[in-house]
């Protein structure tokens, strides 16, 4: 379960302004989120907390006053004229109030997505906390967690990305994410010399009965994706490239 941190906001520089932040990235935990974040984060026109995952939303949050969490909330992105402002905190995607939360509090923000073959994604996060097994298992269920978003957010503000494809080839990945954000898509950063998320657990195999379950369990998400629009490469999910159309 994720805690509610309260920190205290940034000083918020002169001529700078604060306000609900203009993206907020919701996972998917071991994707490769923090690789992204950190390209995102040298981009000129992007400002952000000093911590990638704020954690603000969850449990913790409900039944606080809407109002006065939305205040709170947009006082930690100052940003400079022309500049934008955002976070990223993977356990968004699987909390079951934050989409009702980020509405409340940032409703004009974009939401950033990064999806990551789920059996792969499951052996990642296992391997590395094998206690979280179990819930590493829930962060896998793609489509009934982004259906949660789809449910208080327009289609058009939510960016799907694939890690796959963000790997292989990740200039026009990038690009097209700094596009969708409303900022220079022509920057380009120093280095993108970094495999994305360490895959803790590469070189381990599940246990066939794991897999198996694994599989029962993400194949009819995997399947839904389309229904709702998400655009995803199926031949670059080793486990799911048999439903590739």
């Amino acid at each position: 379960m994720a805690r509610w941190r309260r920190r205290r906001p940034p000083r918020c520089p002169p001529g700078w302004t604060t306000g609900p932040p203009n993206f907020v990235g919701i996972g998917a935990q071991r994707a490769g989120t923090t690789w992204w974040h950190s390209l995102l984060g040298e981009h000129p026109q992007i400002h952000g907390p000093r911590v990638k995952e704020m954690h603000f939303f969850g449990h913790d949050a409900v039944g606080r006053d809407p109002a006065d969490l939305a205040r709170e909330y947009a006082l930690h992105f100052p940003r400079p004229p022309g500049g934008i402002s955002g976070e990223w905190t993977p356990y968004y995607m699987q909390g079951r109030n934050v989409p009702q939360q980020i509405r409340i509090a940032a409703p004009d923000a974009r939401i950033l997505v990064l999806l990551r073959d789920p059996v792969d994604r499951y052996r990642s996060g296992a391997f590395r906390r094998p206690d979280k097994a179990e819930s590493a298992m829930g962060r896998g269920l793609y489509a009934t967690q982004l259906a949660r978003y789809l449910e208080v957010f327009p289609r058009e503000q939510l960016l799907v990305l694939q890690y796959e494809r963000c790997l292989r080839d990740p200039a026009p990945e990038l690009a097209r994410t700094f596009e969708f954000l409303g900022v220079d898509s022509d920057f380009v950063p120093k280095t993108f010399e970094r495999a994305g998320a360490r895959s803790f657990g590469a070189d381990k195999t599940l246990p066939p009965e794991v897999h198996e379950r694994l599989m029962r369990l993400y194949e009819p998400e995997v399947r839904r994706l389309a229904e709702l629009g998400v655009e995803v490469d199926l031949s670059l999910w080793p486990h799911f490239a048999h439903l590739a159309g």
